[in-house]
């Protein structure tokens, strides 16, 4: 599955041998185009039958690809309406898983691309259709696209040739991409059918054209391999299923053939009772002939019986012959229809089989791309997270260093004030120190000084 979503990714864009898919049993239609523009309603015409939810309003009904079938025209002709999310050119997870369950239903491949547009309304995103078609499908795919306008009822007595001639460059470069194919329906009147013959009329001209089969691709090819796959294995889960289906039919088949054989036995029984008489008759004619006397009327009469027993005989030789030819065409219609029935069984359990591998497919296409969801949002999340731990690793690489710078202009500063402080203490005592030495000595000086002045005062005074 993730292949496959990968695969979708790369757009789709290798493009298969015409004679790859040789499974035509089906005529497969894809129908794309913008909301409101009679897609669904188209769908129900060309099937014949209301199958297609349609509302008058631009408000999308299909929000996802359906498919439906039906015969038509003595074809099985399957048509895939799908969700207008299939034209925007950016395609999201939910346009892809469309894409992969329109590629599901058409497998092994679509025999037209029909892009529909209505008469009188153009948008931007319908310019650019067939570029988005080749997109999302191939390159290869507009050879196999062809436009079909709406509300034909709307062109009056306009024909589509006129409106396509006196319409702007933009539609007519459209029609010229999709190799001048177009058609045109009035949806308001489903009855006529003509207007579905004469489509599917076109579509066949350009499968011819193309090869003669549906459009394939790489993509196709792979998605179809594994519903076949997938198909081969439900039939041989149902495999009893299918066989006592079958039995059932054997069954009913014998009953039905016995009823015939006695019926039949009915009819020859009264044949055959019905000449037993006539020979009875013709005995007692014989009898009376004998006993009659008269010579020329008993030749008459002879004559007449002989005649009488030839167209008798020669009616029951056709009346058995034609109870032998009936009871041959019974029993082969008895036949060709057991055959008929059974060939629907097996038809059926096919087709049983191959809406259960579609939906399993898609139901896996369903959880893919809610894992693929999920395993993006982890993903986000682990970024988101590998950048939050960046951020906070730096944020802690800078708070590390400004606490850094912060803790050694502190401790420098710290540690002048602390210095300041033992210096001043230290120049403090010193300067204490010194003081009290020199106060001391010259005190002393002072005192001896003073002490010989007054002894040589005394001693001049004494003398």
């Amino acid at each position: 599955m993730k292949r496959i979503i990968e695969a979708l990714e790369m757009k789709l864009k290798t493009r298969a041998p015409a004679d790859a898919v040789q499974s035509e049993d089906t005529f497969r239609i894809v129908l794309l185009g913008k909301t409101g523009v009679g897609k669904s309603a188209s769908g129900n015409t060309i099937l014949g039958k209301e199958v297609f939810r349609e509302l008058s309003s631009f408000r999308s009904v299909t929000s996802v690809c359906q498919k439906e079938s039906a015969e038509v025209r003595r074809r099985r002709v399957t048509v895939i309406d799908t969700p207008d999310c299939l034209i925007p050119n950016v395609p999201n997870e939910e346009i892809r898983k469309e894409i992969v369950k329109c590629i599901t239903m058409a497998a092994p491949g679509p025999h037209v691309f029909l892009l529909v547009l209505t008469v009188g309304r153009f948008t931007q995103e319908e310019k650019e259709a067939v570029k988005m078609i080749q997109d999302l499908f191939g390159e290869e795919s507009r050879r196999y696209t062809m436009v079909l306008f709406t509300r034909g009822d709307d062109l009056r007595k306009m024909s589509i040739e006129d409106y396509i001639k006196d319409s702007d460059h933009s539609l007519q470069n459209i029609i010229s991409q999709c190799g001048n194919r177009y058609h045109v329906f009035n949806n308001r009147n489903p009855a006529d059918q003509t207007q579905v013959t004469d489509l599917l009329e076109k579509i066949d001209s350009m499968v011819a054209v193309n090869g003669g089969s549906c459009y394939t691709n790489e993509m196709f090819q792979q998605v179809e391999k594994a519903l076949q796959q997938d198909q081969e294995r439900i039939l041989k889960e149902r495999k009893e299923e299918i066989e006592r289906e079958k039995e059932e039919l054997r069954a009913k088949y014998e009953v039905e053939l016995e009823k015939l054989k006695k019926t039949m036995e009915k009819e020859r029984q009264s044949l055959e009772n019905e000449r037993r008489q006539k020979e009875k008759e013709f005995q007692e004619r014989e009898a009376q002939i004998k006993e009659e006397t008269n010579k020329e009327l008993k030749k008459e009469m002879s004559k007449r019986l002989k005649e009488q027993q030839e167209a008798f005989t020669e009616e029951m030789k056709k009346k058995v012959q034609t109870y032998k030819e009936q009871l041959q065409k019974d029993l082969h219609y008895q036949k060709e229809n057991y055959e008929r029935e059974k060939e629907k069984i097996r038809k059926h359990a096919e087709e049983k089989a191959r809406r259960q591998a579609e939906e399993e497919f898609c139901a896996k296409l369903e959880i893919a791309v809610a894992k693929a969801r999920e395993e993006g949002r982890k993903e986000d999340r682990k970024r988101a997270e590998k950048r939050a731990g960046k951020r906070t690793g730096r944020g802690q690489e800078r708070g590390q260093g400004r606490g850094q710078r912060r803790g050694q202009e502190r401790g420098q500063k710290r540690g002048q004030r602390r210095g300041q402080e033992r210096g001043q203490k230290r120049g403090q005592g010193r300067g204490q120190e010194r003081g009290q030495g020199r106060g001391q000595s010259r005190g002393q000086e002072r005192g001896q000084s003073r002490g010989q002045r007054r002894g040589q005062g005394r001693g001049q005074s004494r003398g």
